[in-house]
């Protein structure tokens, strides 16, 4: 079996056949074909994409260490911030956005 990809088919009778090498029902363009595109969950968690395709985040400099700042700086620490444009196509493509 190749770790390279699906270069290698189970046979009728349990063997592994080389796919390149068998004009078997499976061959590459199918399987390739089936292969769908994951969504990257530990980034579908912290932003949120709205209606017109924007990418949200949380703000930076939030997590700890509240006492030492101003409440004016909290509010806004804590409240959601428009990505760059290219980090926010970054974002979408691993998150399975395409554009039309």
């Amino acid at each position: 079996m190749s770790f390279g990809g699906f270069l290698f088919g189970l046979e009728s009778n349990g063997n592994f056949a080389n796919i390149r090498d068998s004009d078997s029902f499976f061959r590459m363009d199918w399987i390739m074909s089936k292969i769908k595109a994951k969504t990257h969950k530990g980034l579908a968690k912290r932003v949120r994409v709205t209606a017109r395709g924007k990418v949200k985040r949380k703000g930076t400099f939030g997590g700890h260490l509240m006492s030492g700042k101003s409440g004016k700086r909290r509010r806004r620490v804590h409240s959601l911030v428009l990505m760059k444009s290219a980090d926010a196509q970054k974002t979408l493509n691993a998150l399975g956005h395409h554009k039309p």
